[in-house]
């Protein structure tokens, strides 16, 4: 795991969990990325800010999102129950985009060629006004779903592409 925000706040989140002895009860946690649905989450407010033409990187753009299609957290869930999966699991997409190619990607989807970028600064004055914080679309976050493929998890959606179509279309 690692040391950024949401790595500790998964830790602490995860600690009592982890300190309950549950003898006859199995215990799988899932780290649940950025999920991408047609009804909710993130990604209809995306679309809908794209086709207004105001679909452009957030801040540097550089930073990392760690994505995974709503089927495919569903189907993760499932796995772990029929699998005996035990301990945490990252529920992401195994190809982490960063927030310029997730809306690129998104911006083709939508026939949308070019959208302004929205500075850090606006972000980070908007986060006092707005909740969800628009500002914590500035954190990086690289998440792989390493122990699940390890154990034998197969993605319907594994790469952004082929996830957008299938939501967008």
């Amino acid at each position: 795991s690692g040391t950024d925000f949401f790595a500790k706040v998964s830790k602490e989140w995860q600690a009592p969990l982890d300190t309950l002895n549950t003898p006859n009860t199995r215990k799988a946690t899932f780290r649940i990325g950025f999920v991408l649905g047609r009804d909710g989450g993130g990604l209809p407010p995306l679309a809908t800010l794209t086709k207004c033409f105001l679909g452009g990187k957030l801040g540097s753009g550089k930073q990392w999102l760690s994505w995974i299609h709503i089927e495919d957290v569903g189907r993760m869930f499932c796995w772990a129950i029929e699998s005996e999966a035990l301990g945490h699991y990252n529920a992401t997409a195994p190809h982490p985009v960063t927030n310029e190619e997730f809306m690129a990607t998104l911006r083709e989807q939508l026939h949308r060629p070019w959208s302004p970028p929205a500075p850090a600064f606006v972000l980070r004055l908007l986060g006092k006004v707005m909740a969800p914080d628009p500002s914590l679309a500035l954190i990086s976050s690289r998440i792989l779903p390493k122990r699940a493929m390890e154990e034998g998890f197969g993605f319907e959606f594994p790469d952004l592409e082929s996830a957008m179509k299938n939501l967008l279309q």
